[in-house]
């Protein structure tokens, strides 16, 4: 963008000195002169208004010396500039469409604000698919958005929502700025995939039960939450510190991390109790909670039963959680 600028500053510096000048030297009009001024820097060979003076000659002759350089300068510029953009667009469109064609347990991302960009980090770093749409992505050339995939579309409409394979996705995030335009996002998705899993921004708090009567799954307020992270960071510093820690996704030189781990149905460890399953023996990971259909068990004792498709949070290194990954699976 920098040789860009630079290059219309140019013109438009060749294009004033030619204009002001023929009116100084010769008393042309203004419109005589840019014209005057057009002909000469881009060499097309006109013939002049009327006769020139021996100064507006020499002034001629300088301006052409002059513009020769610069005036091929700047059209090389903007010329590569909007072939090589447009061939870049075309490229990264194709690319796009067929990356699409073979998305499958995704996840999408609504939205490009701050709450987004946040969101597209942390899917990242995972190592996730996902792809984001909004009506506008102008940041598509910043370094967040190398590599990954994106729509331009509105993520209200069932159209746009279908081709990015809802019906296929693992879950939807919507980040959008009003709270009328994340329920319509939610409304269609529930109506596309009813196994979906739906997380959405609010902003009024009246507005939750809404949200969760149209299919969302959980509702996400950032003055709440803001607000008790201050006040867990006040009264509990070292608490937070280390649940930041745990929770959020590769930390550098992280050897530890909380995880969780869905039990299929047909799992070896299905219907095992935790001394059974001897998951600590076999993985070295610590199982810190399960969660089941009735809710949250907390610190399970050895005798507590795994059920099908319960959910196991536990605490270890990525290694770790890969062997209980495939014992899982076996």
């Amino acid at each position: 963008m920098k040789k860009i600028s630079l290059a219309f500053l140019l013109l438009l510096f060749l294009v004033s000195l030619g204009t002001f000048g023929y009116i100084y030297i010769e008393g042309f009009s203004f419109l005589e002169s840019l014209y005057m001024t057009v002909i000469t820097i881009s060499t097309v060979g006109f013939q002049e208004l009327r006769p020139l003076s021996w100064q507006g000659k020499l002034f001629t002759i300088f301006l052409i010396i002059g513009s020769v350089g610069i005036f091929a300068y700047a059209v090389t510029i903007i010329g590569n500039f909007l072939i090589e953009g447009h061939l870049t667009f075309i490229s990264r469109r194709k690319k796009m469409q067929k990356q699409l064609e073979f998305l499958k347990k995704h996840y999408i991302i609504c939205g490009i604000n701050r709450v987004a960009k946040e969101a597209i980090k942390e899917f990242k770093k995972a190592g996730v698919d996902f792809i984001v749409v909004a009506e506008r992505i102008e940041e598509e050339k910043e370094e967040l958005f190398k590599d990954i995939l994106f729509l331009e579309g509105d993520p209200t409409s069932d159209e746009t929502l279908q081709k990015i394979k809802i019906t296929q996705a693992e879950g939807l995030l919507s980040c959008l700025d009003s709270d009328k335009e994340n329920l319509f996002v939610v409304i269609s998705a529930r109506n596309l995939n009813p196994q979906l899993k739906i997380i959405t921004l609010v902003k009024e708090e009246e507005s939750i039960s809404k949200f969760l009567k149209a299919g969302a799954d959980n509702v996400i307020l950032p003055e709440v939450i803001g607000g008790r992270r201050m006040a867990s960071i006040a009264l509990r510093p070292q608490v937070l510190s280390f649940l930041d820690v745990m929770t959020t996704t590769a930390q550098e030189g992280l050897s530890l991390k909380l995880e969780e781990v869905n039990v299929p149905k047909k799992s070896v460890l299905a219907n095992l109790s935790l001394a059974e399953a001897k998951i600590p023996q076999k993985t070295g990971l610590l199982v810190v909670a399960i969660k089941k259909a009735s809710g949250f068990l907390y610190n399970p004792s050895s005798s507590t039963q795994i059920e099908p498709q319960d959910t196991l949070i536990v605490l270890g290194t990525e290694e770790q959680i890969k062997r209980l990954r495939e014992l899982i699976s076996s």
